[in-house]
């Protein structure tokens, strides 16, 4: 029969088909579009609200090709027999088979799913849904009266089971772990088949719901609902009504919201996982009065009702109980943690104020949320958080916070006199320690640390992040400066300084500091540590060991005995006043000696490769270039040089005191050569002229410079020749 074209306005529409093979096009605006009898087409289009289609009997067609905005809903009231809907969000199609019906072919049924979702209900009878959702999108089944069956494609995007309906009589009675629906508001039975329902969502009457042990969400809605999680990540939320909660063990995290009404939570079963007990449904602030010692807990929630908590100690000793406030509320924590236990506090919103009383176990502030619009900024020394993310202040009273976490923005963070640690998260933080041994974390970001009294320990982590031991006069901090390229400082005391990856600059500072310019912190004899960037490391005051790593690194020693070793890549070792040993490891480096009586091997352990030029410094030194072909400069003082193996150069400048050359070779590929052209002297035989033998080798004295050469003679040098290098330095 031939139908009528009907089109729906910009406004809520009621578009109702003929006998015959109409076309109804809903527009926009909120449209209930009921196909009648006939062969239909029916395209809803778009909404801000719903749509609701019923395509009615006869082979129809429902196009959702429109559907970018709000909720769209299929249902089938007025059928006499059962239906079966094969709906997949990822093959983008779904047939309704009605019977003696007809079918309904749904198209683009995708576009629905990926709006604000799509639902499916089904009629009075006994109906069969085989449902898949998309990735990001949603969808939900709302099986109404008769005896149904559920088969949800676990994996892409969110499918729901849905039980809201005005036309119930009693609320639900469901195990997910079993499958069944014994109760399903209309007196029939429902069964789940194939992979576990995820989430489901009670009636507005009072629901039985038990989960299983999946990760499932589910929601009682109104009513005074039980809800029991069992094992997996849960997530439960009681709605409105006396609700009683009782979440199981979990692997990650659980979330729990009450809701209004007088609500019990039940932790007994509580014993993995991190527990979310959460109020951002609630218009107003909450109070909590939680007290692990005790193992009581309550939570005011005003004019909506209470909850009463039981065996909060399992679920802070056994897990990690969070407690977040409402979303915009002035809400207050007054919390004491069990022994060994852990709390998180998250007021949101709100001019919170957290009563924190220092008892065995840990409570930790927290302001990470991804609702926040910019850093924190908080005092611990005045108990002050004057900007909490959300434009609101924070006050913290009791005994001094010892845990604060920040945002993924940039914050500011300054510590009290108590040991606390503080983390900035992302962005570019500022956190400053004061009394104590605080445990500084920049986490994300190019961040500023800086310590204080106390033994800190301070990590950079990613970003370009600069790190100071600070002021105080204490026993050694560790610092750590992760990836990027940091600046790393040294105070009082004898520190420990690590640079991390990236081109890192440290500086020691007053005390006998270990500082290492790689990532990773080992004994000199491990060749561990690594870092292709390569940095800068100078030592201040005191007995320091400088480490460098895999790049081209810049060491230098400071006032006292220090170590310094180059490690990989062709480095540059600066060594100051004190007794210093140095080892420039693999690579072409060049070592200055400082004014102390000095240790300088060219490579590490004697058996690297490395083209070395090693200038000596004050001090009576003791040089060996170890591998490679290295340039050794006497120096003042008087020395001991070995060349090592390999051909390596001895140069002499005036005035340098006598130095001993303890291995030069003649002759053969690996002889060794002499430069003494900053003593004037230009050529071998003029050497020559300038030797004699002594007990304790040859002797060669010019411009106030002797130079010994061990195990040799005159005529050793005599019969050899190519010893000489004239080469102008």
């Amino acid at each position: 029969m031939i139908g009528q074209l009907i089109n729906g306005t910009t406004d809520d529409d009621t578009l109702i088909g003929t006998d015959g093979d109409d076309t109804i096009n809903g527009l926009s605006g909120t449209d209930i579009i009921n196909g009648g009898l006939g062969d239909d087409l029916i395209n809803p289009g778009d909404n801000a609200d719903f749509d609701f289609v019923d395509s009615g009997a006869g082979n129809d067609t429902i196009d959702f090709s429109d559907a970018d905005n709000g909720f769209f809903v299929i249902g089938f009231d007025a059928l006499a027999g059962e239906a079966t809907y094969n709906i997949s969000g990822s093959d983008n199609s779904g047939t309704i088979d009605k019977g003696d019906d007809g079918v309904t072919t749904l198209l683009n049924v995708q576009s629905a799913m990926l709006a604000s979702g799509f639902g499916a209900q089904g009629s009075p009878n006994d109906d069969v849904f085989n449902v898949t959702g998309v990735d990001s999108g949603f969808a939900f089944i709302r099986g109404l009266a008769g005896n149904d069956t559920f088969n949800i494609v676990s994996g892409p995007g969110t499918v729901r089971l849905d039980y809201r309906s005005s036309s119930v009589s009693t609320g639900i009675v469901a195990d997910l772990s079993t499958g069944q629906v014994s109760e399903d508001g209309f007196g029939g039975m429902d069964t789940i088949v194939g992979d576990p329902v995820r989430q489901i969502r009670g009636s507005d009457l009072n629901d039985s719901i038990t989960g299983s042990t999946n990760g499932e969400r589910i929601e009682g809605a109104d009513g005074d609902d039980t809800i029991v999680g069992g094992g997996g990540d849960d997530s439960l939320r009681g709605g409105a009504g006396d609700d009683v909660l009782r979440p199981g063990a979990g692997d990650d995290y659980i979330e729990i919201q009450a809701g209004d009404g007088d609500d019990t939570v039940i932790f007994t079963d509580a014993t993995s996982g991190f527990f979310a007990l959460a109020h951002f449904d609630l218009s107003s602030g909450v109070t909590f009065n939680i007290d692990g010692v005790a193992n009581t807990g309550t939570v005011d929630k005003g004019p909506e009702g209470t909850t009463i908590l039981t065996d909060v100690e399992v679920v802070m000793t056994q897990a990690t109980l969070n407690l977040y406030g409402s979303f915009d509320g002035d809400d207050t924590f007054n919390v004491t943690v069990a022994e060994g236990g852990n709390v998180r506090i998250r007021g949101y919103g709100g001019n919170d104020t957290i009563n924190y009383v220092d008892g065995p176990g840990l409570a930790r502030v927290d302001y990470n949320s991804g609702s926040v619009s910019t850093g924190i900024v908080a005092n611990l020394a005045t108990g002050i958080v004057s900007e909490d993310g959300f434009g609101s202040m924070d006050t913290l009273l009791g005994d001094p916070v010892r845990d604060l976490a920040g945002t993924r923005f940039s914050d500011d963070i300054r510590g009290g006199a108590a040991n606390e640690r503080l983390r900035g998260r992302d962005g570019n933080d500022t956190i400053l320690g004061a009394a104590g041994d605080d445990a500084l974390q920049g986490e994300d970001g190019d961040d500023f640390l800086r310590g204080d009294a106390g033994r800190d320990t301070i990590e950079g982590g990613d970003g370009n992040d600069s790190i100071f031991a600070g002021p105080g006069d204490d026993s050694g901090d560790f610092m750590f400066g992760g990836s990027g390229t940091d600046v790393v400082g040294g105070g009082f005391g004898n520190d420990h300084l690590v640079g991390g990856t990236g081109s890192d600059t440290l500086f020691g500072g007053h005390g006998g500091d270990l500082i290492y310019v790689g990532e990773q912190i080992l004994t000199t004899s491990s060749s561990e540590s690594r870092d292709s960037a390569g940095g800068t490391a100078w030592a201040g005051s005191g007995n320091d060991v400088v480490h460098g790593a895999d790049g081209n690194d810049v060491l230098g020693g400071g006032n006292d005995d220090d170590q310094v070793y180059g490690f990989r890549g062709n480095d540059v070792l600066y060594l100051g006043a004190g007794a210093d040993y140095a080892e420039g490891g693999f690579g072409d480096d060049t070592i200055f000696g400082g004014a102390g009586n000095d240790q300088i091997f060219g490579g590490e352990f004697g058996d690297e490769e490395g083209d070395d030029l090693v200038y000596n410094g004050g001090g009576n030194d003791t040089v060996d270039g170890e591998g490679g072909s290295d340039t050794i400069w006497g120096g003042p003082g008087n020395d001991v040089l070995y060349g090592g193996d390999d051909s390596d150069t001895f140069a002499f400048a005036s005035n340098n005191g006598t130095d001993t050359v303890g291995d030069f070779q003649l002759g053969g590929p690996e002889q060794d050569l002499l430069n003494l052209v900053l003593l004037g002297i230009a050529s071998e035989q003029e050497a020559l002229s300038l030797m004699t033998d002594t007990l304790d080798g040859v002797s060669l004295s010019s411009g106030g410079t002797t130079a010994i050469f061990q195990g040799h003679t005159v005529a050793d040098f005599t019969s050899n020749s190519g010893w000489f290098d004239d080469t102008v330095f």
